[in-house]
């Protein structure tokens, strides 16, 4: 026979502080971990799912595919355009993107005031011309406009990349010994450009007297024909040149970061262990002052395997509710939360498999934390049981 459904439910309320205390420390278990959930699919997705399947990016053989090393001539771009068959074409324009990836210390006013105590910033700056909005199609401007002479387009997370408070159109930002203006913010939802600085290519080179590009971006007719281009890098040696898709590259980047995702895991399995443990103190704390309660319910014909699920279903009630207020602040605070990491910032991501994350996580407390304290106590002879006080 099973114990009525309202008996655990009265059995929490019996306890209010008790069962508040427990609902705020397995909530903030699976909060944890869902944040470190949130943290890994934030990574993987942004150095995943960056760049279009048709684009290629041509870079020089030898920079081991870091575009900030590579350099290649000027003339390569008309020379790709003119030497490959499938580029991408819209009224007369070909989709190619010549660009120029650099790292560089960036200043703000504040940073000018203060001197040589200003913290140091290292912003991601990439040389673009037109044809970059038509090869990033991703990218949208959702304040102001392109950048002009002496202007610049920031990423929404280029604060966060900096360590600034905000960026804001009409600002003003110093690098490469030249004053800049912004005059646009884009967004680029789930890439690594959000946390890059844009601006004319031309501007670029004079303000640091290159004469190159780091690499050519081109959107080709379908991703079949991505293989052409390798083909004729492969063939043209003079001009000692590789191509990557360009999905394949930032995900290829994405597997530097394969250690760091391991010991986020690692960090969250000692979580979910620290809460487990959490979760079964509390039910040992709460089991132990009703030995002589369960004694009884035995005495009256209720067998043990049904006060054993009586003490799950308490212990899942208290995790079905730290569940939901976990997952809420979790959407509430942590999706969208920008994040800095080398290669720019990146921003958590509470998607579904986050979610499902933390609902097992509150499922394995509600059963695992109730189940070991509640056979402990149910081990002892009914007389026993009822004598304790």
């Amino acid at each position: 026979m099973l114990l009525p459904w309202d008996y655990g439910v009265r059995n929490l309320q019996r306890r209010p502080l008790r069962t508040a205390l427990t609902i705020a420390s397995t909530t903030l278990a699976i909060l944890l971990v869902l944040a470190v959930a949130a943290f890994v699919r934030g990574l993987s997705r942004t150095l995943g799912e960056t760049g279009i399947e048709e684009n290629v990016i041509v870079y020089l053989n030898g920079a081991e595919r870091d575009l900030v090393r590579s350099q290649i001539p000027n003339r390569t771009p008309a020379l790709l355009e003119a030497s490959l068959q499938g580029i991408r074409r819209r009224e007369g324009t070909s989709y190619v993107s010549p660009e120029i990836n650099l790292s560089t210390v960036v200043k703000l006013a504040s940073d000018l005031v203060q001197g040589e105590k200003a913290l140091t910033r290292l912003g991601l700056l990439r040389g673009i011309m037109p044809a970059a909005f038509l090869v990033h199609r991703e990218v949208a401007i959702v304040e102001g406009r392109a950048p002009g002479p002496g202007e610049v387009l920031v990423g929404r997370f280029v604060a966060t990349k900096i360590g600034a408070e905000g960026l804001r159109v009409g600002d003003g930002v110093d690098f490469e010994g030249r004053h800049w203006n912004v005059s646009g913010i884009f967004a680029a939802p789930g890439t690594v450009y959000e946390s890059e600085i844009w601006l004319n290519v031309e501007d670029l080179q004079r303000a640091t007297r290159l004469e190159d590009v780091s690499c050519v971006v081109m959107t080709m007719e379908s991703k079949e024909k991505i293989p052409d281009v390798q083909a004729f890098t492969r063939t043209r040696l003079d001009l000692e040149l590789a191509a990557m898709s360009e999905r394949e590259y930032y995900s290829e980047l994405g597997k530097q970061y394969a250690p760091i995702r391991m010991l986020a895991w690692v960090m969250a399995l000692l979580v979910w262990g620290g809460g487990l443990a959490g979760a079964a103190n509390s039910m040992y704390a709460s089991v132990a002052g009703r030995t002589a309660e369960l004694g009884a319910l035995q005495s009256i014909g209720f067998v043990r395997s049904a006060l054993v699920l009586s003490l799950i279903q308490e212990s899942s009630i208290v995790a079905a509710a730290a569940t939901l207020g976990a997952s809420a602040i979790a959407l509430g605070f942590l999706n969208g939360f920008a994040l800095n990491f080398t290669q720019g910032a990146f921003a958590l991501r509470v998607d579904g498999t986050a979610l499902l994350i933390g609902i097992l996580t509150g499922v394995f407390l509600g059963i695992l934390g109730a189940l070991p304290p509640a056979l402990r106590a149910l081990k002892k002879p009914i007389a026993i049981a009822i004598a304790e006080r």
